[in-house]
């Protein structure tokens, strides 16, 4: 009996596992930038801040340049931030050449964000859009509950915000 339950967790979880969405953090100026995800490897905190933002600041990188010029430390491998105005400054504890991140599970939507990153999947661009004209929000769940609620006409698996612009995504097979 002990061994059949130690099975069917070992299934769910592995299950779990392979259901994460991994992406790729953008790398600004030397620094990995996980918005809106986890990273995968071990890190140690080395710096918190947080800091007022505007809205054209969080659709551009204007908001790292101003995380970059608050850090409370002078050395750190990544930021970890889940709204674009509370930032981790990270150290990696494990030297990886490859620094990919989970992305955070938002809302239950069928399709995937993926904010400032890219998916580790290949992926084709079915369509664009300005991102500048058409968000209004001051944080980074806002601008996607924004970006969720808008019907695009196209199919598409995943969304990538990045410097202005929102792709909207199928997964290549």
């Amino acid at each position: 009996m002990k061994n059949l339950i130690l099975i069917i967790s070992l299934v769910c979880f592995s299950l779990v596992s392979e259901a994460q969405t991994k992406a790729i953090p953008l790398n600004f100026h030397g620094v990995d930038v996980y918005a809106m995800m986890t990273p995968k490897q071990t890190y140690e905190v080395v710096g918190v801040s947080t800091f007022k933002t505007t809205k054209s600041a969080l659709s551009n990188t204007e908001w790292l340049d101003i995380a970059m010029q608050q850090s409370p430390v002078e050395t750190f491998d990544a930021i970890v931030t889940r709204n674009g105005m509370n930032i981790q400054y990270i150290v990696y504890k494990e030297n990886q050449e490859l620094n990919n991140g989970i992305l955070t599970n938002l809302k239950g939507e069928d399709f995937e964000t993926y904010y400032f990153s890219v998916p580790t999947r290949e992926y084709t661009v079915v369509g664009k859009q300005d991102l500048g004209k058409t968000v209004s929000s001051t944080s980074f769940y806002d601008i996607m509950g924004d970006l969720w609620l808008r019907k695009y006409k196209l199919k598409h698996d995943a969304i990538i915000v990045g410097e202005n612009e929102v792709q909207y995504i199928i997964y290549n097979l």
